[in-house]
């Protein structure tokens, strides 16, 4: 980390003084679940418990901005239901005290209803019977779940759907119609959905979490109320970041719904570093999905088949699922300007299906996507069935196919309908490759029509059309050299199974972060003899001159983002040798650029998201670099955790550099 200028560093210690005056002013009481004292008998700088500790009502009707309501381990019936809010500066703030780890078991073991300045810190939620609504109400704006489990014990992990609960299992967090909610290393597992915010949610953040184990889908995003059948042109401004996301044995891993077709209404949101596994269908699908960011993300093992066991009984035996892939745009929805990029897709059961207008699937690696309910070498061979096993299908208008990595897919490298291309799409800079044979290409929706190209064959299909730009004329055949990736899925542990596995699953489906290393410990990144290395495309190129200028005009403005109005966003960009510099804003109109810092450059030059050597490289990794995409030098969050009981705190300074 660099160090920060003397103006930043002077505000910090402005801020942690103001800060540490504030604690001190601040109040302590002590819940316990046998607690029967008042509100101030149970103020206290010592540990109290028992019946020297108030309930939890009284905490709910008393406690006011600035108060710090710590809460003994046990069980607890009643709520954690504030009637007041707290400020900006003064949050009102439940914690479990230490690790004790306090159990509330109610109907609604949170009910948050419209309060503001609220944090909820360390605790186990629950509901003492099956829910068919939701169990934790968190609405209002400005507030915050930390370090949390909310688990439903009716669902058993790892059963597919038949065998649950379903779908009457409710949702274990709702957040509909709130506003800059935080939730931070919270556990949400055992419900129909796990994350709910489908009802004019905005500015939300969920970070550090496992939302893993739920029967239909992780997390649902809708639009704003009142825009349902209408196009929404207006940012929710949502962060999805380091989370594990998995185990939905019947639906998907993050869904964007809206209950109309033809529109695209839920926009503005941004899917970053979290390791998606395992779900009955799509890890994304982006109904009605629009102005959404993919970066740095790793997708494992979706099957797509609507049950999590990639079979089915029937009445004359097991049958096999056929399936989509990890990231599509399901049900005829719409979908537009969405960048997918510096992900890693392994043994799904396909990689990208694009179904819309103005996506960006750019820098990705995709290796060994032919699973099916047999195991990791999916035993397709004919008919219209192969198209679905591939790197990526192609379709729409407006699209860009660069710099991918897709190798060992077996059956289709890339898969296109009959008439696949609109206006400007442009594919170019692919590296493909086979562990052994060549790779394959396929065009056709049914098994009437299916046509299988070589490689050379496929750039001389693409040299047909007029509207395609690049015409994979820059791609190659070759070998990515990754430091450690299995190039089939053989070895990969857990998703091999038999017909006999139906209802016997073997998969982690609640996969920890501590199991991650161990679980997943492949490097994708590439080794100094990689056919990869400095033979990708640059994204676009500029199409005006500038002299110390804050304004780029590009060919394709759509390949960056400004961060859709959430504090920090935007991405940070290299044009022709100059120094990087960030997007301050985009007109994409226009294809306008508007840059935080001025920059010099002559038209025709070539601007990309950063790179080391002659040009970028293929795939999500670049050689000598990182997978960030972000070099901001000061983008710091800042939070403080008191301990009443020491009279001291722990300042904690989160670099996102």
């Amino acid at each position: 980390m660099e160090e920060l200028p003397i103006k930043q560093l002077s505000t910090i210690i402005f801020f942690l003084f103001i800060t540490i005056g504030l604690l001190s002013a601040q109040n302590t009481f002590w819940v316990d679940n046998n607690g029967v004292a008042s509100w101030v008998q149970a103020q206290s700088n010592s540990p109290l418990s028992g019946p020297a500790a108030c309930s939890m009502d009284t905490a709910n009707a008393n406690a006011q901005s600035g108060d710090i309501i710590l809460v003994r381990g046990g069980t607890y019936n009643t709520s954690i239901a504030p009637n007041n809010s707290g400020t900006a500066n003064a949050k009102i703030i439940y914690r479990g005290y230490n690790d004790e780890m306090p159990f509330i078991q109610a109907g609604n073991p949170v009910k948050v209803n419209n309060r503001s300045y609220i944090v909820i810190d360390g605790f186990n939620l629950s509901t003492p019977t099956l829910t068919y609504n939701a169990a934790v109400i968190i609405l209002g704006t400005y507030n915050e779940l930390h370090n949390s489990i909310i688990d439903n014990p009716a669902v058993v992990p790892g059963m597919p759907e038949s065998t649950n609960v379903s779908p009457h299992s409710g949702v274990g967090l709702a957040l509909h119609r709130a506003k800059f909610i935080i939730i931070d290393n919270v556990t949400i597992s055992g419900w129909w959905v796990g994350l709910n915010a489908a009802k004019s949610a905005e500015n939300l953040t969920i970070r550090n979490s496992m939302i893993v184990g739920n029967i239909a889908t992780a997390i649902a995003l809708g639009p704003r109320l009142g825009n349902e059948a209408q196009n929404d042109y207006n940012p929710l401004k949502h962060l999805i970041e380091n989370n594990i996301i998995g185990g939905s044995l019947v639906s998907d891993g993050i869904q964007t719904e809206s209950m109309n077709s033809g529109v695209v209404n839920i926009r503005g949101i941004i899917i970053r570093g979290n390791t998606f596994y395992f779900f009955g269908e799509n890890a994304l699908d982006f109904k009605s999905g629009g102005d959404i960011l993919v970066e740095n993300n790793t997708f494992v093992a979706s099957l797509g088949d609507n049950d999590g066991m990639g079979v089915r009984p029937t009445a004359t035996g097991n049958t096999v699922e056929r399936s989509t892939a990890a990231i599509v745009v399901g049900s005829s929805r719409e979908s537009e300007q969405v960048i997918i990029r510096y992900n890693v897709f392994y043994d799904n059961i396909s990689g990208i299906q694009s179904g819309g207008t103005y996506w960006k699937v750019y820098n990705n690696t995709m290796v060994a996507n032919n699973r099916d309910a047999y195991g990791w070498n999916s035993s397709y061979t004919g008919g219209a069935i192969p198209k679905t096993f591939r790197g990526y299908g192609i379709n729409w208008s407006h699209s860009l196919y660069m710099n991918n990595i897709v190798v060992d897919q077996k059956h289709a490298s890339v898969s296109i309908g009959n008439t696949p291309f609109g206006v400007s799409f442009r594919v170019n800079n692919n590296l493909y490759g086979e562990i052994s044979g060549s790779p394959k290409f396929i065009k056709g929706r049914d098994a009437s029509d299916l046509e299988d190209f070589t490689f050379s064959e496929w750039k001389t299909y693409l040299a047909n059309f007029n509207n395609a730009i690049g015409k994979e004329q820059a791609s190659l055949v070759g070998n990515p050299q990754f430091v450690n990736v299995p190039r089939s899925a053989s070895t990969f542990p857990y998703f091999n199974y038999t017909e006999a596995s139906v209802g016997n699953p073997v998969y982690p489906i609640e996969l920890t972060f501590a199991d991650l290393d161990t679980w997943f410990p492949y490097d994708f990144s590439l080794q100094p003899n990689s056919d990869a290395i400095d033979t990708g495309g640059f994204l676009t190129t500029a199409t005006n001159s500038g002299n110390n200028s804050l304004t780029l005009q590009v060919v394709d403005s759509r390949v960056f983002v400004d961060g859709y109005g959430i504090a920090g966003e935007g991405d940070v960009i290299q044009i022709g040798s100059e120094p990087t510099v960030k997007i301050s804003g985009i007109n994409y109109a226009t294809n306008t650029i508007t840059l935080e810092a001025s920059r010099s450059w002559s038209t025709g030059a070539n601007v990309s998201l950063p790179y080391s050597g002659s040009s970028p490289d293929i795939g999500a990794y670049e050689y000598g670099g990182t997978l960030s995409v972000n070099d901001e030098i000061f983008n710091n969050t800042i939070s403080i955790t008191p301990n009443p009981t020491s009279n001291t705190f722990t300042i904690n300074l989160k670099d996102e550099t």
